[in-house]
């Protein structure tokens, strides 16, 4: 007895080709940046796949954070961690075609966020009133800052007058008149 192998609709039984442009495999980003991913995908007949044709995955620890389609979209605030971006494409056939790129998201390194709260901008006071002085300051990588964490410096005309406050708030009713 003989046997014989073979296809009917060969065209049919090649998956997408799917390449991811951007991020790069092992890109090292930040918490702070904004990420674009891009990609292209082509079927066995060499028509490009779009829209709902493409879909990305985004997961960290076998969790996924993020779920998109289109060639291509941006994403921010990614918190610390190892990721993998995978853009899976779906003919017209239903036959699916992926690619998987890694990356890493690092600490954010800018520098904390002040913030005074009084007296406002362009405020004015008579001379020995009492002046009250309210702030925060925030950090991406610690959350708010405790008092001790922040330090005043004023300054008269452009010259340091005092510069050893510290905390959230303190008042002043000393103050020489000037611009500060």
């Amino acid at each position: 007895i003989a046997s014989v192998t073979f296809v009917v609709g060969a065209e049919w039984t090649n998956p997408p080709t799917v390449c991811i442009i951007k991020p790069l495999c092992e890109s090292t980003f930040t918490e702070c940046d904004k990420i674009d991913f891009s990609g292209s995908a082509y079927d066995s007949e060499g028509i490009k796949l779009t829209g709902d044709a493409l879909t990305w995955t985004i997961s960290t620890n076998g969790e996924v954070v993020d779920r998109e389609t289109g060639a291509s979209f941006t994403r921010e605030n990614l918190p610390y961690g190892k990721y993998t971006a995978e853009l899976t494409a779906i003919d017209t056939n239903g036959l699916l075609g992926t690619d998987s790129v890694f990356f890493t998201i690092d600490v954010c390194d800018s520098p904390p966020k002040a913030t005074i709260s009084r007296p406002s901008r362009n405020a004015v006071f008579t001379e020995c009133e009492s002046v009250s002085f309210i702030g925060s300051a925030y950090d991406s990588e610690d959350g708010e800052l405790s008092e001790d964490s922040l330090e005043w410096t004023l300054s008269v005309n452009g010259d340091v007058w005092y510069d050893s406050e510290t905390g959230n708030d303190f008042s002043r009713d000393d103050l020489e008149p000037g611009n500060y």
